[in-house]
């Protein structure tokens, strides 16, 4: 996939050059008026505000102008501000001219009044003003040579010599900060801009980053410098672009942001503002930065353009999700919008005050994975709430569930909604998003009810003290299955007949599939599809005992096995195995279809291209009607089609087009570029020349290191698009990249369309001849191509084909000296001047290597002897860039000399020191033995008589430097080390010696060993041997025998990462390793392809085209399966395990199929081993994953059960962890509940019976799903006293590590008070270890610190702490109404149970409508006290003859609970009783009536 990194910074480039195109002319303004400059703290919390860059983009012009920019402070003022915005960053181009001292000035032009105006109408707001800068300094201040402020230097003594470009665009020239003056040059702008009250700079441009992901450019030093001048002005200092992560602790030290990823601007115009692929490529970024991320420094994912649907270029379901994005992120929140155009839906986004808070809490939000299209991304608040994205980044409708235990919480939690304020209710292990539309997204508060809150040692709120690391990936992790077998020996089998059937999605062969039920009693539950049921009526119908499946469910299959599971209600499960096939016609492919052809005889050669056939078969290839003859003129080998350069030779130069035609589909179009670069003149036209004529939306592209002609491209992404370029010759090639980001281009010569070219290819090849012509008649010519699909277009240079300019245009030497004879060539130039000759990178040197007289040039006979046998190339050059190359063929008919070998245990080889002496090490060693030392200057010499020597040997991680020494003169330090084993290495050679004696002398100077295998000597003459002579006797050599040596190794350095598989039904654990994998380490030109919709696994390959490429993998275990695709484009490969070769392994097949297992092998001994994979021949070797065998952690792993109720029994297996844990227990896609379906009591795990009465009959697979590390990672340091702290809410915590032989004491601290020192020693690893544990603390906030006191090693995996169950409301009873009178009446109640938190009130509620509430209309409630207990009181000022409904209440902090409603009634008004007269009677007056309480 092509980096579009590289390709999107459009008008950014067109508003830079304005600026310093301005600057450059500038003349000196006095300086403003100053203002008052903000002074608060800095980064505590991602900013908010605004920044002008969008807009700028948006009308292609300068908007930033006084009116615009106070404008939008305006706005910000009336409707962001209140909710936490307060940032107005201009942009690039606010600068028009230079001061005196070379620092920029504000433009005139758009800054009338003088900027100052514009910032203290922002302050004068309540906001912070920010301008835009970029590394170095201008080149008009350099050529100035301005003097610097405040110092008696000048810009010409700071800057790097020789000139040295700044930044990404070139404007600027490097300075070096060596150089005393040059702090005070930033200084001095850091100054000035603060005087005018700026609070905020970006720096643009910052490398290693912005397009320069290496240190050619390296604005390290400007960035340091920067930010020390900013400090003391309490600035923000914030760097873009798309900052290399490999030096994020640089950003993270003088930085408060660093944005992470390209412009969001699409460069659309008035398209947009962005669009979605700019979005989406932020959630990979994202979970690498996040970790970077917290106070003092944040994130920058660029403008959140959300403002306006008209203008955002996105849609309404997208938007919410950058705002959802940005929020959990805790990125930088700042839009690009117009704020004086926003619109209702880009407010409500952009103030949702609930988003902001969880912007503004500083938790990044991290992946629990990015594997899918479907994301959950999390922050553990540390209270006991976690923060929670649900993202559907795919095309369609998806269902996004998040897991509480894949987000570290076990127990109920409740879940808001934070887009709706609404509160969704108590989720006991999960929650599901429901039905998402594309690219919509989901944020939720998640709350503990209570249970145990797990922080992974990387979570952003642990704070680490010292000198920690992060190591992650130590692979320790597995899967294993404990096959039971379920059988019910009361219950018939149903069965089905046929149980096989086939479908084909031919439309014209399609049919439904049916199958006869024999139920024997049962009942048909129903039919599934690997756990998916399918849906009666629609996928399949029922009549009678006939089950049809339909072929519109079949059709949506894809080709192979389809395995329908017939699910009954009592018995076993039939499978109906349906095999799926597609005989529908399809077009076959060539990839590529464009090749080049040199007819120049040095590089004639084969041309091939990979046939994709999908079932046709190659019929014919023909050229211009002319068919072309298969075994003379082409030939195929499985799907690799090779068009022979005898052929080739055969054609014109320019454009050979061979029609290649397939048994079905579309022929297809090979277009062969001829050329040849021995004949004729040519000029190289590079693609930013002036005469190429660009249409309107191309850009340029420098500093790629893609291995483009002079290190540059230009290019496009609109269909239609196109360049042109006028020429004078007899022909043209257009050569640029091929990739698989580019399509379609169509070539006009002259007016008239000549062909459509593909410059497609599977993995990036540069500089390649995608269309030719010649023969045209010597003249004036113009070609035009345009694009026509693909992401992009790209031209690198044109190749403009002149008459010869020299004759002939090939030569030839003979080395040998008898032989040897100058080469003369006479000058043809006509209107060229010749000027000169190179070979490569060197210049001939004229009068010595070469002599001209007149038009007659003769290469000297001395500089071709010195030349290597083949092909020497030599280009002269004239004037006009044009060249022409003369191809001289050198030979050497000499006797041939044969390299003489020398073994490791020639006596003539003299060892001082201690050496060793291994043999029978079977590792591919010369003559299976090798010498080795380990104590640092041991060294060997050699004697010998010849030309020169090569020193052999083994290369590995235990070895190092070597000194070599030539005659006594020391010649280099050669470093033997490599991070696997390779036997027989050429670490050191010398050639072209006198003839005669010498003597080579080889010293250990580092690494754990230093080996010999053998030397090879080149003899002075054919036929000679070589005699090893010792020129002066060793007085002490101690040589020690080690028989049986079988390996010299370290740990690696990097190891395995071991993700869970579903393992299958076949006994021991297991462990699979994707291809991506940091420990798998790939040698030659590999490529990475992902989202392909093959079934990779992991959607994800590794591939590459070159033959003896290869890789490595060290794992530990008993054995390991390849597991790849095989297709017609692969081929052969070697395996090698251990070093030793296996065997040679096909990955052909005649279709792609996915995941197969190509080699295995198990029995192992179980420890540290190799696995090594050769490409040996196809077009590609592809790696999808490793499954490591890692040995059985169970016994047994077999069982059985039967559904008899008096047979019924539990099943119980052993446990052998050590370096594991168990995770979980998976059937399928469901996960056992621990405590109910199993329990595990020390090793032993027992799977209880009820659960398995539930299951069918049959194998009932329970896959066992291990790990190592918690998250697969940990934190370490080295350094006694470093600490880590970590603050939380909860009644406890737990302190998670790994125990083992290097690791010793930690003191712990709860609330700054000591509390014991822990030994985390233990003489075998032992993982997820709980060192240290508390409880029983207040439900308050607390802090744990644990302090290193001994041992190499302190680790930690994870903490645990505990969340204090969420309170319920009270338990209160309404126990009864006595004692009613006509206007009074006594109740009661009692609160039997507080629901863990103090009851603030109590007591009764009535009104005369039922149900009444404490806040309820006509509701009248009396308060009797708080606590648990009873209570009572006299109701009065009741009205007589009246029904009244009544119950207690008891108020907590949960809320508010009731009591049974009671009702009763108050008796009638005597005639001559006065209101409310019995309110103040002793109850046990008469006047008390008889209720009949009615509950």
């Amino acid at each position: 996939m092509y980096d579009v990194g590289y390709m999107i910074k459009k008008t950014r480039l067109w508003l830079l050059v304005f600026i310093f195109f301005i600057t450059l002319f500038a003349v000196f303004i006095p300086k403003g008026q100053p203002v008052q400059a903000a002074d608060n703290g800095l980064a505590q919390k991602p900013y908010m505000g605004w920044s002008s860059y969008s807009m700028q983009v948006y009308h292609s012009g300068n908007w930033i102008t006084a009116a615009q920019i106070m404008a939008q402070s305006d706005a910000m003022h009336a409707i962001l501000q209140p909710h936490g915005y307060n940032y107005i960053n201009v942009d690039a181009a606010w600068n028009g001219s230079m001061d005196e001292y070379g620092r920029p000035q504000p433009s005139t032009t758009l800054y009338p009044n003088g900027l100052s105006e514009v910032i203290n109408h922002v302050h004068n707001n309540g906001q912070k003003f920010g301008l835009y800068f970029i590394p170095g300094m201008s080149p008009a201040a350099y050529d100035a040579n301005l003097p610097i402020y405040g110092t008696s230097c000048h810009a010409q003594d700071i800057v790097v010599l020789p000139l040295t470009t700044s930044d990404y665009w070139n404007i600027g020239y490097k300075i070096d900060f060596s150089k005393p003056c040059a702090q005070s040059y930033i200084n001095s702008i850091a100054d000035q801009i603060a005087s005018w009250g700026v609070d905020f700079v970006k720096f643009d441009s910052v490398t290693p980053g912005s397009g320069h992901n290496d240190t050619s450019i390296d604005a390290r030093g400007d960035v340091k410098a920067w930010s020390q001048a900013l400090a003391p002005h309490n600035i923000w200092f914030e760097l873009s672009w798309a900052l290399d992560i490999n030096y994020a602790d640089t950003w993270k030290k003088y930085a408060n942001g660093w944005r992470v990823d390209w412009d969001i601007e699409c460069y659309c115009g008035t398209a947009g503002l962005t669009n979605w692929a700019n979005i989406a490529r932020l959630f990979p970024r994202a979970g690498e930065w996040w970790r970077h991320a917290g106070p003092g420094g944040w994130n920058n994912f660029d403008s959140l353009n959300i403002g306006n649907g008209a203008m955002d270029g996105i849609t309404p379901d997208e938007r919410q999700t950058a705002m959802t994005f940005w929020a959990i992120s805790s990125a930088q929140l700042y839009t690009g919008n117009d704020l004086t155009n926003l619109d209702e839906f880009g407010i409500k986004l952009l103030t949702n005050d609930e988003a902001i808070a969880v912007n503004q809490a500083g938790k990044p939000a991290h992946p629990v994975s990015l594997a899918s299209e479907q994301q959950v991304w999390y922050a553990n608040n540390g209270d006991g709430t976690y923060t929670v994205g649900l993202f559907n980044l795919g095309s369609s409708n998806a269902t996004v569930n998040v897991n509480w235990s894949d987000i570290g919480l076990s127990g109920a939690a409740s879940v808001r909604d934070l887009w709706s304020h609404s509160e969704l209710g108590v989720f006991n292990s999960s929650f599901s998003s429901g039905d998402l539309a594309p690219h919509a997204s989901r944020l939720l508060k998640v709350t503990s009810q209570g249970g145990v809150s797990s922080i992974n040692d990387d979570d952003t709120g642990i704070s680490y003290t010292g000198d920690w690391q992060r190591n992650s990936n130590r692979g320790l992790g597995a899967t294993q299955n404990l096959a039971i077998t379920v059988i019910d020996s009361l219950a018939q089998n149903s069965i089905i007949s046929p149980s096989t059937g086939s479908f084909d999605k031919n439309l014209t062969a399609q049919t439904d599939v049916t199958t006869t039920m024999t139920l024997n009693g049962n009942t048909l539950s129903g039919i599934s599809n690997d756990g998916v049921d399918l849906m009666l009526g629609t996928d399949y119908t029922v009549s009678g005992n006939s089950v049809t499946i339909k072929k519109a469910y079949l059709a949506a299959q894809p080709v192979g096995n389809t395995q329908l599971t017939f699910t009954f209600s009592a018995g076993a499960r039939p499978i109906l195995d349906i095999a799926v096939s597609d005989t529908s016609p399809k077009n076959s492919t060539i990839l590529p279809s464009t090749r080049n052809y040199d007819k120049k005889v040095a590089l004639q050669a084969d041309v091939t291209t990979t046939m994709l056939l999908d079932g046709n078969q190659l019929s014919s290839i023909t050229s211009g009607g002319t068919p072309l003859e298969l075994g003379t003129d082409y030939t195929v080998s499985g799907n690799t089609l090779t068009i022979k350069k005898e052929y080739l030779a055969t054609q014109p130069l320019g454009t050979t087009n061979l029609l290649i035609s397939f048994s079905a589909g579309n022929p297809q179009t090979l277009a062969i570029v001829v050329s040849n670069t021995s004949q004729g003149g040519s000029i190289a036209i590079n693609n930013d020349d002036s005469g190429i004529t660009y249409s309107a939306a191309w850009q340029r592209s420098t500093n790629r290191g893609l291995g483009d002609y002079l290190n540059d491209v230009h290019f496009t992404e609109r269909n239609n698009e196109y360049f042109e370029y006028a020429f004078n010759g007899t022909g043209i090639e257009v050569i640029t990249e091929m990739d698989s980001s580019q399509g379609d281009i169509d070539v006009y010569v002259d007016g008239v369309f000549k062909q459509t070219i593909s410059t497609y290819h599977s993995s990036r090849l540069a500089q390649q001849p995608v269309y030719g012509i010649a023969g045209l008649p010597n003249g004036a010519h113009t070609i035009k191509v345009v694009k026509k699909s693909g992401s992009y277009m790209l031209i690198d240079k044109l190749r403009v084909l002149i008459a010869d300019l020299i004759n002939p245009a090939a030569g030839s030497f003979d080395k040998k000296i008898t032989a040897q004879a100058d080469v003369t060539i006479t000058l043809t130039p006509g209107s060229y001047t010749f000027s000169g000759i190179t070979n490569g990178g060197t210049t001939l040197l004229a009068g010595t290597d070469y002599t001209l007289s007149g038009s007659v040039v003769t290469i000297k006979k001395e500089y071709l002897a010195a030349q290597p046998i083949g092909w020497t190339d030599l280009t002269f050059s004239f004037n006009g860039g044009a060249t022409q190359t003369l191809a001289i063929s050198v030979i050497d008919s000499s006797p041939a000399i044969t390299p003489v070998s020398v073994n490791d245990n020639d006596p003539g080889i003299v060892y001082t020191g201690s050496w060793g002496y291994s043999n029978n090490r079977g590792l591919g060693d010369y003559n299976d033995d090798v010498h080795y030392s380990e104590a640092d200057n041991d060294y060997f010499e050699y004697a010998f008589t010849g030309t020169g020597i090569e020193l052999i040997t083994e290369k590995d991680v235990s070895q190092g430097d070597i000194d070599i020494y030539v005659d006594n003169v020391f010649q280099q330090t050669v470093g033997t080390f490599h991070d696997s084993r390779l036997v027989q290495q050429s670490v050191y050679s010398i050639t072209g010696l006198p003839d005669g004696p010498h003597t080579i002398k080889a010293v250990k100077k580092s690494g754990s060993y230093m080996l010999l295998d053998k030397l090879s000597v080149t003899p002075s003459a054919a036929g000679s041997t070589v005699t090893g002579s010792v020129y002066r006797q060793v007085s002490a050599q101690s040589v020690q025998v080690v028989p049986s040596m079988t390996s010299i190794q370290l740990t690696p350095s990097v190891t395995s990462e071991m993700t869970v598989q579903t393992a299958p039904a076949s006994h021991g654990a297991m462990a699979s390793i994707n291809d991506t994998n940091a420990a798998i380490h790939y040698s030659g030109s590999w490529g990475y392809s992902n989202n392909r919709v093959f079934g990779d696994y992991q959607n994800d390959v590794h591939y590459t085209e070159n033959n003896n490429d290869y890789f490595e993998y060290v794992f530990k275990g008993t054995g390991i399966e390849l597991i790849t695709e095989k297709d017609t484009s692969q081929g052969d490969i070697d395996i090698y395990v251990d070093d030793v070769f296996k065997e040679t392994v096909s990955t052909y097949h005649a279709s792609r199929l996915a995941q197969q297992t190509v080699y295995s092998i198990a029995g192992l001994p179980n420890g540290s081993h190799t696995l090594k994979v050769v490409k040996k021949s196809g077009s590609y070797m592809l790696l999808d994953k490793l499954t490591i065998l890692v040995g059985d952690l169970m016994s047994p792993d077999t069982g059985s059960f039967d559904k008899k109720i008096a047979a019924q029994a539990d099943v119980s297996t052993t446990l052998s962890l050590g370096e594991y844990v168990l995770d979980r227990i998976d059937n399928g896609r469901t996960t056992l509940v621990p405590g109910t379906d199993y329990t595990l009591v020390g090793n032993t795990l027992t799977i209880k019976k009820a659960y398995l009465a539930a299951q069918p009959v049959g194998t009932t697979n329970l896959t066992f799903v291990f790990s190592g590390d918690y998250q697969n990672d940990v934190h370490f340091t080295e350094t006694n006293n470093d600490s880590f702290k970590y603050t939380f809410k909860g009644t406890g915590i737990a302190v998670i590590t790994e125990k083992d032989a290097s690791q010793g004491e930690i003191d712990v601290y709860v609330d700054d008070v000591f509390k014991q020192t822990v030994n985390t020693y233990n003489a075998t690893r032992l993982v997820q270890q709980t060192v240290y544990s508390i409880s029983g603390l207040s439900n308050s906030v607390h802090t744990i610190k644990v302090v290193k006191k001994s041992g190499s090693y302190m680790l930690l995996d994870k903490l645990s702490f505990t969340v204090a169950k969420a309170p319920s409301t009270a338990a209160v009873t309404t126990t009864g109404v006595t004692k009613v009178k006509n206007t009074s009446a006594t109740i009661a109640g009692k609160v039997t149970a507080d629901g863990g938190t103090t009851v603030t009130s109590r007591g009764i509620v009535y009104s005369t409508a039922p149900t009444p509430t404490i806040t309820g209309s006509g509701s009248t409630k009396v308060t009797m006290g708080s606590g648990l207990g009873e209570f009572s009181e006299k109701i009065k000022k009741l009205k007589p003859n009246t029904t009244y409904y009544a119950r207690a209440y008891a108020t907590n902090s949960a809320g508010t609970s009731y009591g049974v409603e009671v009702t009763f009634k108050t008796s009638k008004k005597s005639e001559n009783q006065n209101d409310h007269e019995d309110d103040d009677q002793d109850d046990q007056d008469d006047g008390e009536q008889i209720l009949r309480v009615t509950p």
